[in-house]
Formats: C-alpha cells, sequence, structure tokens
C-alpha cells in the first residue's frame, strides 16, 4: 500500500516537473520571438531618425542601363542579380553539404537536442546560423535595393521570402529558389491578369493555400511524428 502511495506521489510529482518544463520552455520561447519583434522595431525607428520618413532610392552598380535584346530589354542590375544568386546558391549547396559548420547547421536544425547530445554546442551553432542569415540578407538587400523605394517598415519582401520556402521548402536549397520563382510568376500574373492592386493579396493566398494544404512544400517530405 505504501508503495502504490508512493508511485502515485512520485508520478504527481514528476508531471508537475514536466508540465513546468514544457511552460518554462514556452515562456522562453516567446520571450526570444518578443525579442526578435522588438529589436526590429527598435531598429526601424532608428533607421526612421537617421534617414528620416520619406523612402529613399540607390541607383546600384548599373543605373538604368539596360541590355536591348531585339524588343526585349533586360537591366544589368537584373542579370547581375540572377547571376549573384546563382552564385550564392553554389555556395549555400557546398556548404551545407560539404562542410562542418554547415553539418552543424543542419544538425541543429534537424533536431537541437539531439545535437546537443553529440556534443554540438547549440547555442553557439544557433548565434551563427542567426548571423550567416543576416549577412544573406544584407546581400539581398543589396542586391534589390536598385528596384524599391527604401524605407524602414519594407517588410513584405521579408514575408515573401519567408513564403517562398514555405512553397518550395525549408530543407532544400533548390526548393526555396524554385518556390521564389513560382510565387513571383503567380504575383505578376495575377497582376497582369485580375488587377495589379490585388497583386500582394494573390501571393499571401498562395502561402496560405501551401501552409494549409501541404505545409512540407513542394519538395519537402512529411514525416509523421508518433505521440509517445
Amino acid at each position: 500500500m505504501k508503495t502504490r502511495e508512493y508511485l502515485a506521489i512520485k508520478r504527481r510529482i514528476d508531471d508537475f516537473e514536466l508540465a513546468e518544463s514544457l511552460t518554462r520552455s514556452k515562456l522562453i520561447q516567446g520571450a526570444r520571438a518578443g525579442n526578435v519583434v522588438a529589436l526590429g522595431m527598435l531598429l526601424g525607428n532608428l533607421a526612421l531618425i537617421v534617414w528620416g520618413p520619406y523612402p529613399q532610392g540607390t541607383k546600384g552598380l548599373f543605373g538604368q542601363a539596360n541590355l536591348q535584346i531585339g524588343s526585349v530589354s533586360i537591366f544589368y542590375q537584373s542579370i547581375f542579380i540572377i547571376v549573384s544568386t546563382g552564385l550564392l546558391l553554389i555556395l549555400q549547396d557546398y556548404m551545407f553539404k560539404r562542410t562542418m559548420l554547415g553539418k552543424v547547421m543542419r544538425a541543429v536544425a534537424l533536431d537541437k537536442d539531439t545535437a546537443a547530445l553529440m556534443g554540438v554546442e547549440t547555442d553557439r551553432a544557433i548565434s551563427l546560423i542567426f548571423a550567416y542569415s543576416s549577412i544573406l540578407g544584407g546581400i539581398a538587400g543589396m542586391l534589390i535595393a536598385p528596384f524599391f523605394s527604401i524605407d524602414p517598415f519594407l517588410q513584405n519582401i521579408g514575408f515573401k521570402g519567408f513564403g517562398a520556402c514555405i512553397i518550395g521548402s525549408f530543407s532544400s536549397i533548390g526548393g526555396a529558389m524554385a518556390g521564389g520563382v513560382l510565387l513571383g510568376m503567380v504575383e505578376t500574373l495575377g497582376a497582369a491578369y485580375i488587377s495589379s492592386l490585388y497583386k500582394d493579396t494573390i501571393a499571401f493566398v498562395l502561402i496560405i493555400a501551401f501552409l494549409i494544404f501541404r505545409p512540407e512544400g513542394l519538395f519537402g517530405t512529411r514525416t509523421e511524428e508518433s505521440g509517445l
């Protein structure tokens, strides 16, 4: 009888500790997400103070020069973006598949706890991932800046980049690129044949549709998780 009572009390304590750890984990994740949002607001307002509220433009490396091929013309900046993107994709593929740093990043992204058990310093790896993604984001911003009026709260572009990964796959570099191409084509065709007023709406509807019906993306694989 005493053993049964002890086991019942022990189970209650274990359940409480589990619930407390889960709650603490959710609070930490929520705090981190809140910190990211707060940091974004801080940087946006600092940019507003430094450069003012009015959108600004940049000419880029090639200005408005374009290549004329028959009746078709294309900006040199667009060619530069395509070539630079291709080189960055090759670099990404090499880094994630051939280097130890890339393999560590993939391991942490796949399963942080298991990676920690294998001796990976997950906190440092996450910091490196954030730094690396920030560098890539900065390069992307410099490439496309000549085509946009820049203001501190230009957020739709970043969201569409995230949407490209949703459509393609978060686990495939080529899939993310294909998702971006598909999203851009749908957005452009929708603006041409429906209305330019609904260009962003069409893109967001496509992203939401993938989140609902195929959250793993076009090139991702659906994984089943057991409840054990």
